[in-house]
């Protein structure tokens, strides 16, 4: 009897593995730091460029839908300028909402003090992060690439948190 039951889960785990492969496979992993770079961040001897951080940020952004990755404009050299927003899937798919509330609550004109109350309630903080650097410093930039990492892939509650 025992022998039977064996053969039956056997069969049966061997059916339904090759349905689960493509459930599996569709759940494409987020590209880290250290595979992307080659080296960890924050190693001894390896600096990341800015182009580097910007193409990384712009790799995650095809892998998952907690970052968008947009263009600033040139910069004084006239290279791009990137920035990326990093929020839960919901709020990226609400992004424009958001946004317009930002607008509208720091241009403050014509609202009343009853509608930057409710636009306030109905938004999303912001918080800006910026990974600019003295001539000495490297660690903000190289910390960049293991911050949006975290919080692309975090599922603990204080990265749903924040």
């Amino acid at each position: 009897m025992l022998f039977r039951i064996q053969n039956i889960l056997k069969k049966l785990i061997i059916r339904y593995f090759f349905l689960f492969i493509p459930v599996v496979l569709c759940f494409s992993q987020v590209t880290t730091p250290e595979a992307y770079l080659g080296y960890k961040p924050g190693d001894d001897f390896h600096l990341a460029t800015y182009g580097q951080l910007a193409g990384y940020f712009e790799q995650i952004a095809k892998e998952t839908d907690r970052i968008q990755v947009f263009d600033m404009g040139p910069t004084s050299m006239g290279k791009r300028m990137k920035y990326a927003i990093i929020s839960s899937e919901d709020n990226m798919v609400q992004l424009k909402k958001y946004q317009e509330i930002s607008r509208k609550l720091s241009m403050a004109r014509d609202l009343s003090e009853q509608e930057a109350q409710s636009l306030a309630n109905e938004g999303k903080v912001i918080v800006w992060i910026d990974s600019g650097i003295h001539a000495s410093e490297t660690s903000p930039q190289m910390h960049q690439f293991q911050l949006a990492y975290d919080l692309v892939t975090g599922t603990d509650d204080f990265t749903r948190f924040i």
